[in-house]
């Protein structure tokens, strides 16, 4: 499956998880209001064109909890056998094999995306999002491993996700080289450290193509990830549903 098969798959759903966003929040607000351990989840599961997808809500502190602040993202999984014939000469030096495995489209039915849904050219589409395998692997391999964590596909899924905090576009540009016509790098910076590091494609469109661990950074990353966390926590503080 191709990128432009892979988005279109994601984007034939989205209506249909809207209204199953929509079906289920009375319930979902009701186990919410009884959950006692965080990050909590609340799982749905569906199927589109024989292809399983999953709606996810988060809640990840009391403090949420008590705002009744909550995330909501769907995903499905692809597979890659074998790495592509187009792979770039430094991901060749890593090994094929890293490029293999499942990936990740998702998309946020109650947001996504705002920073996209609001660009000219996206008409209130919302973006969707391709985790790639190989990002996935570098995070099982520089995060999930030296902490001890073994855990299933979907609960790294959910890692991520509870760990994913706040974007920075404006800093190094190095990964237009990763593939053409990229439009602009776009991170994201993790709570407790690390980032994924993604591409926009286009107007509703996005990859993350690697994870990036804090020991990993290079020139004013460290100071760019504070600055990005930090007005992260302001927004927050000013009771914005983040």
């Amino acid at each position: 499956m191709n990128d432009e098969e892979k988005f279109h798959e994601a984007f034939r759903v989205v209506e249909k998880t809207k209204r199953l966003f929509d079906s289920v929040m009375e319930d979902v607000s009701d186990r919410f209001s009884r959950g006692t351990r965080f990050p909590y989840f609340i799982r749905y599961a569906f199927e589109d064109n024989g292809n399983p997808w999953r709606l996810v809500f988060m809640c990840r502190s009391k403090e949420q909890k008590k705002r009744k602040s909550f995330f909501a993202f769907c995903y499905t999984t692809y597979s890659i056998e074998k790495a592509p014939k187009d792979m770039s000469p430094k991901d060749l030096k890593h090994g094929k094999n890293i490029n293999c495995g499942k990936g990740v489209l998702w998309f946020d039915p109650n947001g996504l995306y705002h920073y996209l849904r609001q660009t000219p050219g996206n008409h209130g589409l919302g973006c969707v999002v391709d985790i790639t395998p190989h990002a996935i692997n570098r995070y099982t391999e520089r995060y999930l491993k030296p902490k001890g964590l073994q855990l299933e596909f979907d609960q790294k899924v959910e890692n991520i996700m509870n760990r994913w905090r706040w974007c920075d576009t404006e800093g190094d540009k190095s990964s237009r080289k990763y593939t053409k016509d990229v439009l602009s790098s776009y991170d994201i910076f993790m709570q407790g450290g690390g980032m994924l590091r993604g591409q926009i494609l286009n107007m509703t469109s996005m990859r993350f193509f690697t994870y990036v661990s804090e020991d990993m950074y290079y020139s004013n990353q460290l100071e760019r990830q504070k600055d990005t966390l930090r007005e992260y926590q302001k927004i927050k503080n000013r009771g914005v549903k983040v």
